[in-house]
């Protein structure tokens, strides 16, 4: 075992506290199904949102497709 470092007198513990990879699952679980409920409520916003932000077919990109399948 390696010799702990000194701490300052004033700070005597360390303020990063380490956590067990066993406990942080634990806590995952346990966040999820609030998560799920968050995602129901804002369903409808979402949505309209889709909507809203889809990409319009421009002429071009037609027009370069057409001409591919014409040199086929």
């Amino acid at each position: 075992m390696r010799p702990q470092k000194a701490l300052h007198p004033l700070v005597m513990r360390r303020k990063t506290r380490k956590r067990s990879k066993r406990k942080k699952r634990s806590l995952k679980k346990r966040k999820k199904p609030t998560k799920m409920k968050k995602m129901q409520t804002k369903k409808t916003n979402r949505t309209t949102k889709m909507q809203t932000t889809k990409k319009k077919k421009t002429k071009r990109t037609t027009e370069m497709k057409k001409s591919k399948k014409m040199k086929k």
